[in-house]
């Protein structure tokens, strides 16, 4: 260690991207408009919190349209010698069932009748014009136009987004772990709920609550 020089070390503050219900939209309909196929990715992302991997991934024997669940069983990965394959899960924890309601299934069935229409026949729900699946190199040169041409944008930052919607609105934090497929609820917790300004005014009113 006689050699490194800790004077040229630099701690560079990288600020997180924050978004809101309303940049979420902005996004869908900028995404409809320039790569129409790519919307039903960032759509299921703002309603599931999945993982990028784990949507791309997503095929339609995993979602069970009668019942409402979407199972994480798989995700896409890129191997060098293979290309792009279909893999188990990193942890135990990430095998999950996503329960959905009307609005998610209504953009599902839109989905498959919009893949009807335009004759592909495609195992995945996040599907390209040529039946493959949207992978996360697709959705990153998406990204790029987004932050170029609308706002500043991680789709990463959908999945805080969806915790921190539910953590807002009532949601058992041990629930919203299990959705995200966290192996504890402190993950959550520190990296995925942010302080908004509801969070906030609702600890000062349930301070109040109880004067």
């Amino acid at each position: 260690m006689e050699y490194v020089n800790i004077n040229k070390l630099r701690y560079i503050d990288s600020e997180d991207v924050i978004l809101t219900k309303e940049d979420a939209y902005k996004v869908f309909s900028f995404v409809r408009d320039i790569k129409p196929m790519h919307e039903i990715f960032y759509k299921v992302l703002y309603h599931t919190g999945m993982r990028l991997s784990e949507l791309s991934g997503l095929t339609w024997d995993n979602v069970d349209l009668d019942k409402r669940i979407i199972k994480v069983r798989q995700q896409m990965q890129f191997q060098t010698s293979k290309g792009h394959i279909l893999v188990l899960l990193n942890t135990k924890s990430s095998g999950r069932d996503i329960h959905f309601w009307n609005t998610l299934y209504d953009e599902l069935i839109n989905q498959k009748n919009k893949l009807n229409d335009l004759k592909i026949h495609s195992q995945f729900v996040c599907s390209k014009y040529n039946g493959s699946a949207i992978y996360k190199e697709d959705i990153e040169k998406v990204n790029r136009l987004i932050n170029r041409e609308l706002l500043r944008f991680k789709a990463h930052s959908v999945r805080k987004l969806h915790a921190t919607m539910l953590i807002e609105a009532g949601a058992e934090i041990k629930n919203v772990s299990a959705r995200l497929g966290h192996s504890n609820t402190r993950i959550t917790y520190e990296i995925y709920v942010k302080n908004t300004n509801r969070l906030i005014d609702k600890t000062v009113s349930i301070f109040e609550s109880v004067l």
